[in-house]
């Protein structure tokens, strides 16, 4: 606040820049809100949907339909969310020529991503929001050729050239995971030795996928989750196998010792053979 003509004039262009989102919200090109019902359930003719600038004399009037629905992190699925197994994939043709201009609000930007995660999800499924979960994130995740959105959203071209290839990098790790766990179920509850060679090889293999980055023991959790699932463990008891084998035990950015791995392995079979009895 400084003089009055300069306290009218500041606020005179947040209004206008204000008004100028809103009318960008309700009339852009691209339909990005047309799969959305309107809130009367009446047509929407006065605009899109969801939001609705109307511009009245000194006025504009928003219409705000329900909630969205955020999806969840790759990382809160199921294995039987994500199991490629009988899901045919032919890599996505991706269209991304909507993307609003790097220099629009960074709101768009994202709103327009969470968009197209949805259609690729009612496409293809929920286990297609994995082809975010990298690095970049803070996620530990697997996905190297997606960065985040503030770094992946460029171009037209080129967002949709990498989230192409994201879905499929995600795609070809879970192939992998579902190989590497057929390599070791069925396994007897009281086959020591085979819990314990399954939970360090899927540890040394989910650590040098994600090369030990940030959090990339969230993603060593999911994996064993996912591994204990897919052996017919009872949800519960998966939780207390995994935390008391891995939580707390690794770090974001090291590399675990071989001797760490072999016992956080040792720990997770001894468990099994304890809730056994």
């Amino acid at each position: 606040m400084t003089t009055l003509g300069e306290t009218l004039a500041a606020l005179t262009g947040a209004v206008l820049a204000w008004h100028r989102l809103l009318v960008e919200l309700g009339t852009g090109s691209g339909g990005r809100f047309a799969a959305v019902e309107p809130v009367s359930g009446k047509g929407s003719r006065d605009g899109p949907p969801l939001w609705r600038a109307l511009t009245r004399p000194g006025r504009v009037s928003v219409v705000t339909g329900p909630q969205r629905v955020r999806l969840p992190h790759a990382s809160a699925l199921n294995w039987a969310d994500v199991d490629p197994a009988g899901r045919p994939f032919d890599p996505p043709v991706v269209s991304a020529g909507d993307l609003p201009a790097p220099d629009a609000d960074r709101r768009l930007r994202f709103l327009w991503l969470e968009t197209t995660e949805e259609q690729l999800v009612e496409r293809y499924g929920i286990w297609v929001v994995g082809f975010r979960w990298s690095s970049g994130e803070d996620s530990g995740g697997p996905v190297t050729v997606w960065c985040c959105a503030s770094h992946s959203l460029t171009t037209p071209e080129a967002t949709a050239a990498t989230i192409t290839a994201a879905l499929v990098e995600w795609h070809a790790w879970l192939v992998d995971m579902a190989r590497r766990f057929d390599r070791f179920l069925p396994l007897a509850d009281d086959d020591l030795d085979g819990w314990e060679r399954a939970a360090a090889a899927l540890i040394t293999a989910v650590g040098e996928t994600t090369r030990y980055d940030s959090s990339w023991y969230t993603c060593c959790e999911t994996v064993l989750r996912w591994f204990l699932e897919a052996a017919g463990i009872e949800p519960l008891r998966r939780e207390e196998l995994i935390d008391h084998a891995i939580g707390g035990r690794f770090s974001s950015w090291v590399e675990p010792s071989r001797d760490s791995v072999r016992a956080a392995a040792e720990d997770f079979a001894l468990r099994m053979a304890v809730d056994r009895d």
